[in-house]
């Protein structure tokens, strides 16, 4: 009897002492549970990073659970696993809105993911519990605490719980003190100390209400991240690239860093050579435009300087199999807007990015893209706000790699300076600019433009010619130049430019052209009231719609003609 009594009473201390076990054991079970649970960082359309949130792998294959709030307006997702590694969401496959779980697909391919078992035992009010989740940015952090309310709902379980959760937190796991998932985190309150929080149980994951709201997220339409700037003019970014069975679409952003122009125009036409165009690298077809959020040229999109301009193209679909690689090309612009050699693939973001602890920024990983760093650059010169732009641009600086990138951080350098009132530093930084990269013809020309407005004319001189030798038939610069010249009395060049114009200009003949032209040939050897520089003026006259400039060249010029 003895024996008996003595088994009897250690079956009733063991499972007391096994639960004080696992209880003292939340290091073991977050080493074995962590690595199932990743961050969601959610872009829109154009590849801006909107917002973070949590998740969690439920099977090996990349099936896993956030909340439906996490996705809903996500145009394209990424996660990063707790060892850094990324992965872009394939497709939603299914939510419940109303308690705000999300079933998604994480395209993983042959990868392998550990993942976390849900538990189907019953939850009691006073069990201890824990959270990884990722609050305010900050990766793979553990709390813990009570269920402190168990709360029916008419479709769903509420479970109010006291393990501290912040914003980035949302879709989370919840687990019990044996390392098995019990619900998912889905919101809290303010200034309750982080105390307040709720989460959904998920004792059966069956969804309630399996109908997508979001509509890109899906198998029907693949939305690519690229975020490419363009080699030859990084005033131009391709953000990202969306194909379906109806459209290609391709979403770009234009920024105006051309110190001459306080406002710039950008345009696109349609049904001509020169428009945009996708080419399929291997097979040569050509796909044409057929929409553009532009302006037209008669009625162009302006852009103002230190602003930028996201604008959406879209063009035939492709109709066979979709192509591996495409280049978009365009021949409208002064500048080089094609991009080469696209794979239609996407891009892996930087995804260490500003983080918000509580009232303030800090910086929770120093090492991040240069496109990302150009985009928060761009925004603080816009707004005027130096001191930020100044902030970036040593980021950018700190993480250059290439000349190329050394020249474009001097050019935001300058434009800050500038900006600023101080010439004599803008100045020497564009000087930087051009010996890192002499081959970029904007560099060239924003040198040359503020040379001339401080009068050093001579030296503004070289750098212009030097763009128009990258561009020969960017008549803008040419038409800079042939100005220039007359204020050296360089007529002989002058004319030549004006000359060039005329000659090859094809939608944009302007009377300048042929007023430069006859004086310069004027003040050659064939002097004042020549036969041919009278034929200009009167082309002048009839090119423009000004009647003061009309004016002036009659009163002034004509009056020598015979």
């Amino acid at each position: 009897m003895q024996t008996k009594k003595t088994i009897f009473f250690l079956l009733l201390i063991f499972p007391l002492a096994l639960s004080a076990q696992i209880k003292k054991k939340l290091t073991d079970l977050v080493a074995q549970t962590e690595s199932a649970v990743f961050k969601v960082y959610s872009y829109d359309e154009y590849a801006n990073s909107e917002s973070t949130g949590s998740g969690f792998f439920i099977s090996s294959d990349g099936i896993a659970l956030t909340n439906h709030h996490v996705i809903d307006d996500t145009k394209i997702g990424f996660i990063k696993t707790q060892d850094g590694m990324i992965f872009q969401i394939d497709h939603i496959i299914e939510v419940d809105t109303i308690a705000d779980i999300a079933k998604i697909k994480i395209n993983s391919g042959d990868f392998k993911f550990n993942y976390l078992k849900i538990s189907n035992q019953k939850i009691r009010k006073g069990e201890e519990i824990f959270i990884i989740g990722n609050p305010w940015g900050l990766e793979s952090v553990v709390s813990d605490g009570i269920i402190s309310s168990i709360r029916e709902n008419i479709s769903f379980t509420s479970i109010q719980y006291t393990a501290p959760m912040s914003a980035g937190s949302s879709g989370s796991p919840i687990f019990n003190m044996y390392g098995k998932v019990i619900g998912i985190v889905t919101s809290g309150f303010d200034g309750t100390s982080q105390n307040l929080n709720f989460g959904t149980l998920l004792n059966n994951i069956k969804l309630y209400n399996p109908l997508l709201s979001n509509t890109n997220l899906t198998p029907n339409t693949k939305l690519i991240y690229k975020n490419l700037i363009n080699k030859n003019d990084f005033s131009i970014v391709l953000k990202t690239i969306e194909f379906s069975e109806k459209l290609t679409k391709i979403r770009l952003l234009f920024s105006n860093f051309n110190l001459a122009w306080d406002t710039t125009v950008i345009a696109s036409s349609i049904g001509e050579e020169s428009s945009w165009k996708i080419e399929d690298v291997k097979t040569k077809k050509i796909y044409s435009l057929v929409y553009s959020s532009l302006g037209t040229w008669k009625n162009p999109t302006q852009v103002p300087y230190g602003f930028t301009q996201e604008f959406e193209l879209h063009f035939l679909p492709f109709k066979e199999n979709i192509a591996d690689t495409i280049n978009l090309l365009n021949d409208e612009f002064g500048s080089d807007f094609s991009f080469l050699n696209i794979a239609m693939n996407s891009n892996n973001p930087n995804l260490n990015h500003l983080k918000q602890i509580n009232t303030k920024f800090d910086f929770i990983n120093e090492k991040e893209s240069l496109s990302q760093y150009k985009t928060d650059a761009l925004f603080c010169i816009a707004n005027k706000k130096y001191d930020c732009a100044f902030n970036y641009l040593y980021k950018i600086l700190s993480n250059i790699e290439t000349e190329s990138e050394a020249a474009y951080f001097y050019q935001l350098n300058a434009s800050v300076c500038l900006s600023m009132g101080d010439t004599t530093k803008a100045l020497k930084s564009l000087e930087e600019s051009i010996a890192n990269d002499p081959s970029k013809h904007l560099y060239q020309f924003n040198s040359y433009y503020l040379k001339n407005s401080i009068g050093k004319s001579e030296e503004a001189l070289n750098n212009i010619s030097a763009a128009i030798v990258i561009v020969p038939d960017y008549l803008y610069y040419r038409r800079e130049r042939y100005d220039l010249n007359i204020q050296l009395n360089n007529y002989k060049n002058a004319f030549n430019d004006a000359d060039y114009c005329i000659k090859n200009s094809i939608n944009s003949l302007s009377p300048t052209d042929y007023f430069i032209r006859a004086y310069s040939l004027e003040m050659m050897k064939e002097g004042i009231g020549n036969e041919k520089s009278c034929e200009d003026y009167n082309s002048a006259i009839n090119l423009s719609n000004n009647s003061d400039y009309i004016n002036y060249i009659k009163t002034e010029f004509l009056k020598n003609c015979n």
